[in-house]
């Protein structure tokens, strides 16, 4: 695939991404009391696809419960990572994995769970 050809790929997938997200990174500050305060704040923006993951399940409390994820599908070149959140509208979301072997030369995937 040539760059040309690669470039007008990533130009249409960016037209298939609606929603824009807020790439959140955390600083710590020291809070007074021998701890430290978390202030999470905007690193970056990006298009974005946000669709629902269904049928997982976890192990919380000794039994199993269903857990509900989110697979986030930004334009190529987007960094996250598990130290990151991810704000799209008025929903925050973590960042639970980096799904490397989803993401391609064209777009960035991750798998997202929503902080309640």
């Amino acid at each position: 695939m040539d760059t040309g050809e690669l470039e007008r790929l990533r130009a249409d997938l960016d037209a298939l991404l609606p929603d824009t997200a807020y790439i959140l990174s955390v600083t710590y500050s020291p809070d007074g009391y021998g701890g430290l305060s978390e202030t999470w704040g905007t690193a970056s923006t990006c298009l974005c696809r946000i669709d629902p993951l269904r049928g997982g399940e976890v192990l919380t409390g000794g039994a199993v419960q269903p857990w509900h994820g989110y697979q986030f599908t930004a334009p190529h070149g987007v960094t996250l990572t598990s130290e990151n959140r991810v704000k799209i509208g008025a929903v925050t979301y973590s960042v639970k994995s980096v799904d490397a072997g989803k993401s391609w030369a064209g777009s960035t995937r991750v798998v997202l769970e929503v902080i309640e």
